[in-house]
């Protein structure tokens, strides 16, 4: 997977953008916006990563991707021609005045939630394709009550997982997406095995010093901890995927070598132990 920054043009004349999408294009790039996202998988399978989480998905998956957050579908089905359906709506729609009153508490709380992603357990798959669909074909008024309507839903699902481990902070990233690219390339193709700052560094022509430096800059973050969030998103994939592995078949590998150290760093970022984690979180095998 490849990262781009990349601007997912809202018409003036709207507040939101609705397309039904062919998932074969372009799924090797990792990519952000500066938009909310609302994303239904109507047939198709792969692997998705939204920030740090990297899990599966097949049919009927349905996530919520705050603004700026990077997010992207690997595809592994591309003959069968995967699609979905995709809601993009503006940072702004739901902040002005009229809906900063109490009713929309909910909604807020959501929304605030998507900065790390949210994904729909036990949803109403026919009701949800019922409104994106029909949503497709309205305009004005109406189409804004549609989207009420299907945000008020959301907030009534109940069985949601918060995907990424910790918020990302990829929204400063505005230019030099050339190099950002390579870094996501080798890590996630690397994360498993030991890194050292050197092996990243050196994809990008710089020194230890300097790379550590521009990275922190870009992000906002060390690269160390944007490493553990890479390995801790994948390591919670394998715990909530009710797999026969146990945690420290789990801990090696998701790239650590020492289950003490895997155990501390999972509960850093998602305040649960491995078994708490699994448990909490365990859903049928894909």
């Amino acid at each position: 997977m490849k990262f781009i920054r990349q601007r997912i043009l809202v018409p003036e004349s709207h507040s939101f953008m609705i397309n039904k999408l062919d998932l074969s294009l372009n799924t090797d790039k990792i990519h952000s916006h500066k938009n909310y996202e609302l994303n239904y998988i109507i047939n198709g399978w792969g692997r998705r990563f939204i920030g740090g989480s990297i899990a599966r998905f097949e049919e009927g998956d349905l996530v919520l991707i705050g603004p700026n957050l990077p997010h992207g579908w690997e595809v592994e089905n591309p003959e069968n021609t995967p699609e979905s359906i995709t809601l993009h709506f503006q940072e702004e729609i739901f902040d002005s005045r009229q809906f900063m009153i109490p009713e929309f508490e909910s909604l807020h709380k959501l929304l605030g939630k998507s900065s790390a992603g949210i994904c729909f357990k036990s949803v109403d798959h026919t009701l949800m394709l019922k409104y994106l669909n029909e949503l497709r074909h309205l305009n004005g008024f109406d189409s804004m009550i549609h989207i009420l309507l299907i945000m008020r839903y959301l907030t009534q699902v109940t069985d949601t997982q918060v995907l990424s481990a910790s918020e990302y902070a990829w929204n400063k990233i505005q230019s030099d997406s050339e190099r950002i690219n390579k870094v996501y390339d080798y890590v996630l193709h690397n994360f498993q095995n030991r890194i050292k700052l050197k092996d990243v560094a050196d994809q990008i022509n710089l020194s230890e010093s300097a790379f550590f430096t521009y990275f922190k800059k870009t992000t906002k973050k060390s690269f160390f901890t944007f490493l553990k969030e890479i390995k801790i998103g994948y390591a919670c994939k394998l715990l909530s995927e009710g797999t026969e592995m146990n945690v420290t078949q789990v801990c090696y590998n998701s790239g650590y070598n020492n289950v003490s150290n895997f155990n501390r760093q999972l509960r850093e970022l998602t305040n649960m132990s491995p078994r708490e984690y699994r448990k909490k979180y365990t859903v049928p095998q894909i």
